[in-house]
């Protein structure tokens, strides 16, 4: 009995050794996969922060910038008001510009009769 129970406890020791170098491994390969977890968890902060400074700078700094040239396209197209009293105003200031621009060559009778018409009452 006593060698049977010698061998049980050889045996038992002898597992006893596997499972502890198991649970090592288990351990080491748990500690990379929470390093692997922090890292792609910092680095997803990052690529958030790379992306939301660029548009909160655009949100700060762009609207002056496009106001200044939206203004100009207004008063192009005669979308805003201006000092001189109106859209209207401006487009007949852009037409007579236009007409003085012509070349020699071109005939300003050729312009329609509806055009004319706005450069006579100016």
């Amino acid at each position: 009995m006593e060698d049977e129970l010698k061998k049980l406890i050889k045996e038992n020791t002898k597992l006893t050794k596997h499972i502890h170098t198991l649970l090592e491994e288990v351990n080491n390969t748990t500690k990379k996969i929470r390093r692997f977890t922090i890292i792609s968890e910092i680095m997803s902060l990052i690529k958030m922060v790379i992306i939301m400074i660029p548009v909160i700078i655009g949100i700060l700094y762009l609207p002056p910038i496009l106001k200044k040239y939206i203004s100009e396209y207004q008063e192009i197209f005669g979308l805003g008001t201006s000092a001189g009293g109106g859209s209207s105003d401006v487009l007949q200031n852009a037409l007579i510009k236009m007409v003085n621009g012509l070349d020699a060559k071109n005939n300003v009778n050729e312009l329609p009769p509806e055009l004319l018409k706005i450069l006579n009452n100016k």
